[in-house]
Formats: C-alpha cells, sequence, structure tokens
C-alpha cells in the first residue's frame, strides 16, 4: 500500500454497520483507528507499529490505541471474524 491508500466505508444515520463493533469496548477501542492499531499491536510477532498521519487529531488517536489492554488471541479472532463478516 502507498502512502495514499485509503478506506471508504458508507456510514449514514439509515447505514450504521460503520460503528465500532461493541465488543471494542472490552479492550478500550473507541474508533475504528484504534481498533485496528490494537490488532497490530497486540500480534506477539509485531515489534513495531508506524501508523501514517499527518494531522495533530490523527495522531493523538493513534496514540490512544497503546492505552488500555490490548486484546487477548481470543479477541483477535473475534476481530477477524468481524471484520470478514463485513464483506
Amino acid at each position: 500500500m502507498s502512502g495514499t491508500d485509503f478506506v471508504q466505508v458508507n456510514y449514514s444515520l439509515g447505514d450504521r454497520e460503520a460503528d465500532v463493533p461493541e465488543f471494542a469496548s472490552e479492550f478500550g477501542a473507541t474508533t475504528w483507528v484504534q481498533f485496528f492499531l490494537k490488532f497490530i499491536l497486540s500480534n506477539p510477532a509485531v515489534t513495531a507499529v508506524i501508523p501514517g498521519t499527518d494531522k495533530l487529531e490523527y495522531m493523538l488517536d493513534n496514540l490512544q490505541a497503546g492505552r488500555g489492554p490490548l486484546p487477548d488471541p481470543a479477541l483477535r479472532k473475534r476481530m477477524v471474524q468481524f471484520w470478514d463478516s463485513l464483506a
């Protein structure tokens, strides 16, 4: 992926599937950024995470992913299953 890649999701009052899943609160994720970063950070094979950002508010959101608990293997599996269900 290049530095200009992005993910577009359909989100409106009538289509709220883009909300962060309720179980994300079990490991302190309140945004999709934190959900994705906590997934990466919780992988024991990962030694460094370098999220790209160019805005202060994005950096602050990224930093929140490093706070609080990280998903355990069971929650990581649940995250994968949830993500796969969106396709």
